[in-house]
């Protein structure tokens, strides 16, 4: 999703290097991204379930670490709260039942927020230059 994203910001941006730059910066963000959403996500069950973070593997369902419906929604409050833009259901926890499954499933379709604001920077300085070069 984050690749189909950024194409689509070179086609609406007219494609010039400093977009492109800007959109390869993005996509090289996107393991940076995973990196941070797990890091989020073996913090939340290491709180919620009081585990030791060397017992959190990220392919071990969440059956294995103890996890119940009730857990289930203090998890989904918890993970809302902690990922912005993030909202989840528990057929999300039951579907991506690992933590590196639910870190895949977020990433792929919540566009971070950094990448967001790289664009709209991008978006500004385009603007800056056409303003600038009308004036010239």
């Amino acid at each position: 999703m984050l690749d189909e994203y950024a194409n689509e910001i070179k086609q609406n941006l007219g494609g010039d290097s400093e977009v492109n730059n800007t959109v390869e910066e993005s996509n090289n963000t996107t393991e940076e991204n995973n990196n941070t959403i797990e890091e989020i996500l073996v913090a939340i069950f290491k709180e919620e379930l009081s585990l030791d973070t060397d017992t959190i593997d990220s392919n071990l369902s969440f059956q294995e670490f103890g996890v119940d419906s009730i857990f289930m929604v203090d998890i989904i409050k918890h993970i809302e709260k902690s990922i912005q833009g993030v909202k989840i259901d528990a057929t999300d926890l039951i579907e991506f039942n690992t933590i590196g499954k639910l870190t895949e499933y977020i990433s792929e379709n919540i566009t971070p927020v950094k990448t967001i604001e790289s664009v709209k920077e991008v978006q500004k300085q385009d603007r800056i230059e056409n303003v600038k070069e009308e004036v010239r």
